[in-house]
């Protein structure tokens, strides 16, 4: 095995170990109720490499919580479409956060971390879903590049 080969190995492994370190940690301390530990460590998980960061000539990933919010983008799967940037990702949490606000089902469309201008946000339950689905495609023809509709049901 080359030296290069035991230096990775050894860093993955380290970086294994720490993590699981730190979330025994971060258990514990939520445990025994401590507010403001004098350290704290974080870990994440590698979700997915990104088409390109906030700009195109840029790198990006995408980590996640391992413990983090069930109902979350990085915990979201995504079933159409190309590689998402950094942009989308933050244009669909800036969605997610504002379906959140609404008790009943709710869609939003996003550009730049804000609605859409001439977006607005529709209670799902009032509508049948031959005219949901009318909905949904007349957004992505209009703005079929830029619209991110984010379907989110709340779960009691």
């Amino acid at each position: 095995m080359s030296k290069a080969t035991k230096r990775k190995l050894a860093a993955k492994v380290f970086r294994h170990t720490a993590a699981y370190d730190a979330q025994i940690a971060e258990y514990m301390t939520e445990l025994a109720g401590e507010e403001q530990p004098e350290r704290v460590t974080f870990t994440y998980e590698l979700k997915q490499n990104l088409r390109y960061g906030e700009n195109p000539h840029q790198k990006a990933a995408f980590y996640k919580n391992p413990l983090g919010s069930e109902f979350s983008i990085a915990n979201a799967q995504q079933i159409h479409g190309k590689e998402l940037s950094y942009n989308n990702i933050h244009d669909a949490d800036a969605a997610l956060q504002l379906v959140k606000d609404f008790d009943e089902p709710a869609a939003v469309a996003v550009k730049h971390m804000k609605p859409i201008q001439h977006t607005f946000l529709v209670a799902l339950s009032r509508l049948t879903e031959k005219w949901m689905a009318k909905l949904l495609v007349s957004y992505m023809k209009f703005f079929w590049k830029s619209l991110l509709p984010l379907l989110f049901q709340k779960r009691h």
